[in-house]
C-alpha cells in the first residue's frame, strides 16, 4: 500500500467538525475581546464620572461649610460687638476682629464654589448684601462705641437693622444649603446607581470571557487529544510503511536472485551460440542469439536500477568516497560509449578541465550517474547528432554537463520525466521500435547525486536538445595535487 494511502487510511479526524468547533470558539473569544474593549472604555467613562461626581460632592460640602462658618463668623462680629455695647470694655472684641478678618475669604470661597449654577446666582447675591448690611450696621456700632458716642450706639443697636439682616441671611444660606445637600444626594443616588449598573455590566463581560477561556481550553483539550491520536496513527502509519519498505526490498533482492541465476544461464549460452564455439550457426539463428543477449543484458539492466533505486528510498546505500580525476573519468567514459556513437552516426565530445582536477565521490556511482545520462543523450539524439560530456568547477562547485541536440521535451514534462517508471512520448517510440529504455535512468541519477550532496539542473526545449548538469556540493572539489585512491570520510546524509 502507498505510503499517502495509508496515512489517509490510519488518521482520524472529522475536519468539518473540528473546524465548525474552532470556528465557534474563535467567535466567542472575538466577542469576549469586543466586551472587554467596550468594558474597558465603559470603565474609563464610569472613573471619569466618578471623579467628577466625587468633585461636584466635595464642592458641595465645601460650600456648607463655608455657608456655616459665614454665620458664625457674622455671630461672632454680632456677639463681640453687643458685648462691648453692654460693658463698654474692648477685651470682648476679639470675636469681632477675627469675624471681620475671615468674613471676606468666606464670601470668596462661596462664590468660588457656586460659580457656573445660575440657580444659585440670586440667593449668592442676597447672602453677600444680607452679610454687608448687617456688618456695616454693627461696625458702625463699634466706631461709635469707640468714639464714646455711646448714645448713638444704642440707637444703632435698637434699630433691629443688624438682627434683621443677620435673619435674612440666615433664611439665604438656608435655601442654598437645601439646594446644595438636595444637589448632593441627586449626585450621590446617580453615582450608586451607575456603579451598580458598573457593577453588573462587569459581571456579565467577565462571566462571558470565562465561559469563552473554558470552551476555549475544553477545545484546546480535546486538539490535544486529536492531535496525540493522530500522532500516534502518524507513527503507527510510519512503521507500516518502513516494514512495506523493508518487505519491497527483500522481495526485490530474493527475485533479483532468482532471476539473475538463470538469466547468467541463458546469456552464457546465447554468447557462446553467437561465436560459434561448438560450430558455425546460420546468420539468422546468429541474429536471434544477439537478440537473446541483448534482451537478457537489458533485464538485468532493469533488476540492477531496481535494486539500486529501492536501496536509497530504502536509506540503505552509502558511498565509498575516494579521490576521482574528472578528466579521466570523461575519458573513460569516452572510449565507453565511443561505439556507440559511431554505431548512431552521432557525434560524441568530451571537454575535460584544463588542468588536472580532483573531486571526493564515490567512483562507481559517479560512473552509473554519467552512463545513465550519455545513455539517454544518445537513446534520443538522431542520426548526424551531437552529444557533449564537459566538466567545469565555477564557484558553486563542480558540474558535470551532457549535452545533446536531440528531440527534447517540453519544460512541464521534466517532472514527469523524474519519476520513477514515468517515459515522456513512450506510446510513440514504442510504435516506432525505439529502444524505450526502463524508465528508472533520470530517477536514479538524481537519488545518486542527491546521496553526494549535490543535484540535476535539467534544462530541455523541443526540437533543440536536452542539457543536464550534475551539481555537485563545493566542499567535493579537491585542491590540485591531491593524490588518489581511497579517503576514509564520512558520507553525507542522503537528501530523501
Amino acid at each position: 500500500m502507498p505510503f499517502a494511502s495509508i496515512l489517509r487510511s490510519r488518521l482520524p479526524g472529522r475536519p468539518g467538525v473540528r473546524q465548525a468547533g474552532a470556528s465557534a470558539v474563535g467567535l466567542l473569544m472575538g466577542l469576549a475581546a469586543v466586551g472587554l474593549l467596550l468594558l474597558g472604555a465603559v470603565t474609563h467613562r464610569q472613573a471619569r464620572e466618578q471623579t467628577e461626581a466625587r468633585r461636584a460632592i466635595e464642592a458641595g460640602l465645601a460650600t456648607q461649610a463655608q455657608l456655616a462658618g459665614l454665620l458664625s463668623d457674622v455671630k461672632s462680629i454680632e456677639t463681640g460687638t453687643l458685648a462691648y455695647l453692654l460693658t463698654g470694655q474692648q477685651t470682648h472684641l476679639p470675636p469681632y476682629h477675627e469675624g471681620l478678618a475671615r468674613l471676606g475669604g468666606r464670601l470668596r470661597h462661596v462664590g468660588a464654589a457656586l460659580r457656573g449654577r445660575e440657580e444659585e446666582v440670586i440667593p449668592l447675591r442676597r447672602v453677600g448684601r444680607h452679610t454687608w448690611a448687617a456688618v456695616e450696621d454693627l461696625i458702625a456700632t463699634v466706631e461709635a462705641l469707640t468714639r464714646g458716642d455711646r448714645q448713638s450706639a444704642q440707637a444703632i443697636a435698637e434699630s433691629g437693622i443688624a438682627q434683621a439682616q443677620i435673619e435674612a441671611l440666615r433664611i439665604a444660606v438656608r435655601e442654598i444649603d437645601e439646594r446644595v445637600r438636595r444637589d448632593v444626594a441627586i449626585r450621590a443616588d446617580r453615582l450608586q446607581a451607575r456603579t451598580a449598573v458598573f457593577e453588573v455590566l462587569i459581571g456579565l463581560v467577565l462571566a462571558c470571557t470565562l465561559l469563552c477561556l473554558a470552551l476555549h481550553v475544553r477545545n484546546m483539550r480535546r486538539h490535544l487529544r486529536e492531535r496525540d491520536r493522530a500522532s500516534r496513527a502518524l507513527a503507527d502509519a510510519v512503521a507500516a510503511a518502513e516494514a512495506s519498505s523493508r518487505a519491497k526490498s527483500d522481495f526485490l533482492s530474493g527475485m533479483s536472485h532468482e532471476l539473475r541465476t538463470p538469466l547468467n544461464a541463458i546469456l552464457g549460452f546465447a554468447e557462446t551460440m553467437e561465436m560459434g564455439v561448438f560450430g558455425p550457426l546460420q546468420p539468422r539463428y546468429r541474429e536471434y542469439a544477439g537478440l537473446i543477449m541483448a534482451s537478457g543484458r537489458h533485464l538485468t539492466a532493469l533488476i540492477d536500477d531496481l535494486l539500486d533505486l529501492s536501496k536509497i528510498e530504502a536509506g540503505r546505500m552509502t558511498l565509498n568516497e575516494a579521490v576521482i580525476d574528472a578528466g579521466a573519468l570523461l575519458r573513460e567514459m569516452a572510449g565507453l560509449f565511443e561505439a556507440e556513437a559511431r554505431r548512431r552516426c552521432i557525434r560524441f565530445e568530451i571537454e575535460p578541465p584544463p588542468e588536472a582536477a580532483a573531486l571526493l565521490a564515490d567512483p562507481r556511482m559517479m560512473r552509473q550517474i554519467l552512463i545513465n545520462l550519455i545513455g539517454n543523450a544518445l537513446r534520443f539524439t538522431g542520426a548526424d547528432g551531437r552529444v557533449v560530456l564537459s566538466y567545469r568547477e565555477p564557484g558553486p562547485g563542480p558540474i558535470f554537463t551532457v549535452s545533446d541536440s536531440g528531440r527534447g521535451m517540453d519544460p512541464g514534462d521534466v517532472a514527469v520525466a523524474m519519476e520513477p517508471f514515468r517515459q515522456i512520448h513512450a506510446a510513440v517510440d514504442a510504435a516506432r521500435g525505439f529502444d524505450r529504455g526502463t524508465g528508472l535512468g533520470l530517477p536514479l541519477t538524481s537519488r545518486l547525486a542527491q546521496l553526494h550532496g549535490g543535484r540535476l539542473v535539467i534544462t530541455s526545449a523541443v526540437g533543440v536538445g536536452t542539457t543536464v548538469e550534475v551539481c555537485l556540493p563545493p566542499w567535493r572539489r579537491l585542491p590540485p595535487g591531491r593524490g588518489q585512491g581511497s579517503v576514509a570520510r564520512a558520507s553525507e546524509p542522503a537528501l530523501s
